[in-house]
């Protein structure tokens, strides 16, 4: 057998040191490539959040707005159109939401029902990727009470919003809202759920609270509820000083 030279060894061995100096300045190279996109990725999310919620902000409390078609941007329209598989389900979460803006001002019924039916099926996707997390659930028994489909899946979204997100405010106001819009739709367990959801919202968010019963006039169902802070109770009285009970003959 050959032997190898002492010059062949030495040759061999110092091409490794360039070759892994190589593979190391890829992988940083990769790293911050992978780092700006993932922070061109945030920011996009960030933004479009700001502005679903800017146009839920403007629906909430105008009107004028709620009836004015919304003109998505471009940000949303790069939103709407990129397959479920590309988006995390925070932004699916993001998506159903701005679908069912979208739905309000839909030209004819065919169109509702195409906006709602996509928001439905990003939600169901954002939960079963997040099956924790209480927006997407709380979001997804919204898109179905506005289908007017009270079924086993409803129930579950519910169920879940209501398990998974005791302390967050944003569920629990779209969850009451949900019993308030429908009243005549929700059952005895719904109307307990509402309670429970009423005493969180009493706690640490006591004016939108009112704001929202206020709003479906349900204030006589709020202010029959034992033992609500005073910021509540207080709205309690000015309500029943300007609705004083009708006597009856």
């Amino acid at each position: 057998m050959a032997e190898r030279s002492p010059g062949h060894t030495s040759a061999a061995a110092s091409r490794w040191p360039w070759q892994w100096q190589w593979l190391c300045g890829l992988g940083v190279v990769g790293f911050f490539y992978w780092s700006l996109v993932s922070a061109s990725a945030a920011s996009a999310h960030n933004q479009f959040e700001r502005e679903v919620e800017s146009l839920e902000t403007a629906v909430s409390i105008s009107a004028v707005a709620a009836a004015h078609p919304v003109a998505p941007s471009p940000l949303a329209s790069a939103m709407l159109a990129a397959a479920p598989a590309q988006l995390t389900a925070a932004a699916l979460e993001l998506r159903a939401r701005f679908a069912l803006l979208q739905s309000r001002h839909s030209a004819d019924d065919r169109q509702y029902r195409l906006w709602l039916r996509r928001a439905r099926d990003d939600l169901r996707v954002a939960t079963a990727r997040r099956p924790q997390w209480p927006y997407a659930w709380s979001a997804l028994a919204e898109v179905k009470a506005t289908q007017a489909s009270f079924d086993a899946e409803f129930a579950l979204a519910f169920a879940h919003a209501m398990q998974t997100g005791p302390h967050e405010a944003r569920s629990s106001r779209r969850l009451l809202g949900i019993v308030l819009s429908h009243s005549a739709r929700m059952r005895p367990a719904d109307w307990r759920a509402a309670e429970v959801l009423a005493r969180r919202l009493a706690r640490g968010q006591p004016a939108l609270l009112i704001e929202r019963v206020e709003r479906d006039q349900q204030m006589d169902w709020l202010c029959g509820i034992a033992d609500l802070p005073v910021t509540v109770q207080n709205a309690c009285a000015r309500h029943r000083a300007s609705f004083p009970p009708q006597e009856t003959l």
